[in-house]
């Protein structure tokens, strides 16, 4: 008989406790560190994961993906422009920049009109293809997990990158070796423990494993974040706003999970597609982060 497979995403990697079952979604078990409120999901193996999740249909399959990624290029690229004026506010301009989970590439390249040296790190070779074929950017191919560049970066962003990672501490890890001394992280995720969070409970949108692994709270970002010597300098709510056709992927994908947003399709699908929607919930923010050495 075939040893059992060993279960991982079940140590607190901030706390190192042992996290405690809170409920299933997906037949997967989600569970939660008592002690600083973070929560993953319970995997039997990370191999091949990132490169079986995020394959090309992700780009344009719909269902949890994009039915046509580039076809969001212009929202994107404005983006990058609204992240590197909002770095600006802080003092922080046209140095070197990791996006991380940079996908085509084209957030990179609005930190790159605004002057930065941007480059990309992305797990998808046909995206990191485009980048450089396209957009003519530096594409790095791999995950922050398990890659390490010689170069320092003044700025890595993460932007929706952190829920999707195998492994969050590696890759905090693996980032600060790539941060200069004084240099920052850019930081947009998910907070579970937001009102929108909390109304939906197990159905909210982000609980979708195996596609989203770990949650995490302000607090519980900031406690990882500091154990590789990155002190909080701020966060707030981003700009942020996906196409109507995207909208409607996702609803179709969700509606079995939420009544409300089953309600929400019929009056979605009248939206022409390439209509720009706000996202006006308050589950996800951005967070700033300075390197402390």
């Amino acid at each position: 008989m075939a040893p059992a497979s060993k279960s991982i995403n079940i140590i607190c990697v901030i706390c190192h406790q042992h996290l405690e079952p809170v409920f299933k979604k997906n037949g997967v078990p989600i569970q939660e560190c008592k002690a600083c409120r973070y929560r993953a999901a319970e995997i039997s193996s990370t191999a091949g994961h990132t490169k079986r999740l995020y394959n090309d249909n992700y780009f344009s399959g719909g269902a949890d993906g994009y039915l046509d990624y580039l076809q969001d290029k212009e929202s994107l690229l404005g983006r990058g422009r609204w992240y590197s004026h909002l770095l600006a506010k802080y003092g922080i301009q046209n140095g070197r920049l990791l996006d991380v989970g940079a996908a085509a590439g084209v957030i990179a390249s609005g930190f790159r009109s605004e002057g930065w040296k941007a480059e990309g790190l992305e797990p998808n070779q046909s995206m990191v293809h485009y980048g450089r074929q396209q957009l003519d950017l530096t594409m790095h191919h791999g995950s922050l997990e398990s890659m390490v560049i010689d170069t320092k970066f003044d700025v890595i962003s993460m932007i929706q990158v952190l829920a999707h990672l195998t492994d969050p501490a590696a890759a905090f890890r693996h980032a600060s070796q790539m941060t200069k001394p004084g240099g920052h992280w850019l930081i947009k995720t998910w907070n579970y423990q937001s009102l929108s969070a909390r109304i939906f409970r197990k159905s909210w949108h982000q609980y979708s494993p195996p596609r989203t692994l770990h949650w995490f709270t302000s607090h519980s970002l900031n406690a990882l974040a500091a154990q590789f010597q990155m002190k909080f300098v701020a966060s707030g709510g981003p700009q942020k706003s996906i196409s109507a056709q995207h909208a409607k992927s996702l609803l179709r994908h969700a509606t079995s999970e939420s009544a409300f947003l089953k309600f929400m399709t019929c009056p979605a699908a009248l939206l022409p597609d390439r209509l720009m929607i706000p996202y006006l919930a308050d589950d996800l923010s951005w967070y700033l982060f300075q390197n402390d050495n």
